[in-house]
């Protein structure tokens, strides 16, 4: 089995989931000649002299480890502010010269776990940028420019242009992070984008028009184009104007065309699918909302049963509820895990609106596509959105009633939906992307731990991994802990170089159209412990599965988010009327296990629960037992 993609819309909804670095030569450092600054306290090297910025036709910035923000100013002074992240201690050093023409500026203090953060204002005569990051995100709000070309490892990359050359050219390139650009009302652009949706909000797509060249080259998470008054929010009664009969059933019926054409369970029951979209068509009418309408064809998706199925539209996703991060427990209460707002660490949530909160768990069931209901438990927090608290009617005069237990008292609070005061440029650009691998051996215990929070393949991914068996068979450790909680998924070739280490019979697999491949060296058959929750899905699902029937690994935790026969590969599609975006997988893969397990959730050898008592210990109940079981 090609095992390509295995995340869905979760990552989608992010905004409702290795580059050769610039360097200079020792030559172009005997040619420096640092630019005047206005007066901003700093420190850098080399010698000041004056120079005339009205004659840089270019800015160069090199930054290894930290967040950059360039701004364009009507001023013909260059300013630059540097700190040092969580160390107040050390002042910022960095080289500002001239190299031919070019401005070039390039941070030289530079440590991993202190990276130098850095404010760039310039005129806007200088027409192009480029930048180098290899942890660090990029912000360029822009006048004008000719060229700009932003390039990261890992960061995000966000932009706001005033104007575009109709004649330029812009290239913004991450290997793992977002893509966000805001542009003029109604601006034309082409584009060419290897990985990754492109998403036109206010923006025209024409292909003689100003080039984007845009990739996010190893996730396929969308990458946004928004016209700036798309950056105005409404209030959900001033919402945009409901779309015509015949635009809803242009829509529909693409819909459903695109579900019939690759939805592996629509394809796998045809029949039972094709009363349901008659069923939902007939819902459709001249007096149909645009949120009606956005939850007729939810209604569809859930009824697939499947977890990397889902829709979102960001103009339907305005307003919400300030709710803090909270769990799902047996006892059918939402444990609060982080004080936030009126709540406070410990709390207990038993009531939203007038419903219990097993109530509202039922009544999720049919507005969250899911494979079982673990997966439902973990998606509860994201029904803060108004779209889904009217949907469930939860809200009284544009508030929402929480009855929640501290201490054995009972407390309430009347939430109002708000729109978002969030700045979305600002909260990505703050947002630190990091290596989504970490490995760790403990020396007492002679266990060794991979965490995995994304199938994300970089190029690093093979000699990380490698080296984590090397020292595990060096080091004669006899345990290994495989953590992906809360994992969301991604690329199944992660999946398959970790398990390539792993030493079990590949005729005995449990997908009978996955191939296992056996290194040479660093072979493990001791034993695994596999970390769970009920936020890891995809491949988190397919690799602890596959550990655990090939290799007689142990699952601790909770039951992930998949079934044995989930879909994989999702494409994601845009419906050109109602912008409803929507996401489902291609293909399934077919598990050597009884039929009647295929739809079940996958067995926890040692189910965990969090208490509040765990909770208000910091407690990590999953290591806890880790360190039970390797002791004993």
């Amino acid at each position: 089995m090609k095992l390509k993609h295995w995340i869905g819309i979760s990552s989608l909804l992010v905004f409702i989931g290795l580059i050769l670095l610039f360097s200079l030569g020792s030559e172009a450092f005997t040619r420096q000649k640092v630019v005047a600054i206005s007066d901003v306290p700093t420190s850098y090297t080399g010698e000041l002299q004056s120079f005339s910025l009205s004659e840089v036709p270019k800015l160069i910035v090199q930054n290894e480890h930290g967040n950059t923000y360039i701004e364009h100013v009507e001023a013909d002074v260059l300013t630059i502010e540097a700190t040092v992240r969580n160390n107040e201690t050390v002042e910022p050093t960095y080289q500002l010269f001239q190299d031919n023409a070019d401005l070039m500026f390039e941070v030289i203090y530079t440590e991993a776990d202190h990276p130098v953060d850095v404010t760039i204002r310039l005129p806007h005569t200088i027409q192009e940028i480029d930048g180098k990051s290899q942890f660090g995100n990029f912000r360029a709000d822009i006048i004008h420019s000719n060229s700009v070309k932003l390039i990261t490892d890992f960061g995000n990359i966000v932009t706001e242009f005033d104007s575009v050359n109709q004649q330029g050219e812009y290239t913004f390139i991450t290997n793992l992070g977002h893509i966000y650009t805001v542009l003029p009302d109604d601006t034309e652009i082409s584009y060419h984008y290897p990985n990754g949706t492109i998403i036109l909000e206010g923006v025209i797509e024409k292909k003689s028009a100003v080039r984007f060249n845009v990739n996010v080259r190893y996730d396929q998470t969308p990458i946004w184009f928004v016209g700036k008054s798309k950056q105005t929010q409404l209030a959900y009664d001033e919402a945009a104007p409901n779309l015509t009969l015949e635009e809803m059933i242009e829509d529909y019926e693409e819909f459903i065309l695109l579900l019939k054409r690759h939805h592996p369970h629509v394809k796998g029951n045809l029949d039972f699918f094709e009363m349901l979209f008659v069923e939902g068509r007939n819902k459709v009418t001249e007096m149909t909302t645009r949120e009606e309408y956005f939850h007729i064809l939810n209604e569809l998706l859930v009824a697939t049963k499947d977890q990397h199925t889902g829709i979102g539209n960001a103009s339907l996703f305005n307003d919400f509820i300030y709710l803090p991060n909270f769990k799902y427990t047996s006892n059918h209460e939402l444990l609060v895990l982080d004080s936030y707002g009126e709540f406070q660490k410990g709390d207990t949530i038993v009531k939203i609106g007038n419903k219990e909160v097993q109530s509202i768990f039922e009544a999720a069931k049919k507005i969250i596509p899911a494979e079982h209901d673990e997966w439902v438990k973990g998606q509860l927090p994201n029904l803060r959105s108004g779209i889904y608290l009217r949907k469930l009617n939860l809200v009284d005069d544009n508030n929402v009633e929480i009855s929640f237990v501290r201490d054995d008292e009972q407390h309430i609070v009347n939430l109002p939906l708000s729109l978002s005061s969030s700045d979305l440029l600002s909260e990505l650009f703050e947002t630190n992307i990091t290596n989504p691998y970490s490995w760790y051996i403990d020396p007492s215990t002679k266990f060794a731990i991979f965490k995995i929070e994304s199938f994300i393949y970089t190029k690093s991914f093979p000699e990380i991994i490698k080296q984590f068996f090397k020292e595990v068979t060096e080091q004669n450790i006899n345990t290994i802990v495989i953590d992906v909680r809360d994992n969301p998924g991604g690329y199944g070739v992660v999946a398959l170089e970790l398990l390539s280490y792993i030493d079990f019979d590949p005729s005995e697999i449990v997908y009978n159209n996955f191939s296992h491949r056996k290194q040479k060296d660093y072979l493990f058959n001791g034993d695994i412990y596999v970390l769970t929750t009920n936020l890891s899905a995809s491949a988190s699902t397919v690799l602890a599965l596959i550990l655990q029937t090939n290799a007689d690994a142990k699952l601790i935790g909770e039951p992930p988010g998949n079934t044995p026969s989930l879909g994989y590969n999702p494409e994601t599609f845009t419906l050109k009327n109602s912008n409803n975006i929507f996401s489902v997988p291609t293909e399934k893969p077919y598990p050597k296990i009884p039929v009647e397990q295929h739809h079940l959730p996958l067995t926890i050898d040692y189910p965990i629960e969090v208490t509040r008592e765990a909770i208000m210990n910091d407690q990590d109940l999953w290591m806890e037992k880790v360190q039970e079981l390797v002791t004993k």
